[in-house]
């Protein structure tokens, strides 16, 4: 979970970039951005939400915004970014969903293990 400060302008960008940068070095593919805090996002801010997202989708993660004001929540429904990005009302909601596509994708790499080891005994 990556706590949002109040303002979500370039200057915070800077720090929450470092932020992610790090946490996907140490090989976290999944990642909750709880935006309880949050009350204004710039449209620096929903392009980043976009690139994380992609990012972590190319490496097979799960990514979510969670518990956005009504304010925020309407800014990445005009913007698009809600038909692009999980949005949840609440951050144990996103953390589940999270956990649950990070399962789902672990059961998935088994089956295909599964049926490429009976693909080579055939």
């Amino acid at each position: 979970m990556v706590p949002i400060p109040a303002s979500l302008d370039a200057e915070a960008l800077a720090s929450l970039g470092e932020l992610v940068q790090q946490l996907q070095g140490e090989g976290r593919k999944r990642l909750v951005f709880d935006l309880s805090g949050c009350d204004h996002v710039s449209s620096e801010g929903l392009r980043f939400f976009l690139q994380v997202a992609r990012r972590i989708e190319t490496q097979k993660g799960a990514f979510a915004l969670a518990a956005p004001s009504q304010q925020v929540l309407r800014l990445c429904e005009l913007s698009g970014v809600a038909r692009l990005v999980q949005v949840f009302p609440s951050l144990e909601q996103a953390v589940q969903a999270a956990s649950v596509t990070d399962r789902l994708a672990a059961l998935a790499a088994r089956v295909l293990a599964l049926l490429a080891r009976g693909e080579a005994q055939a």
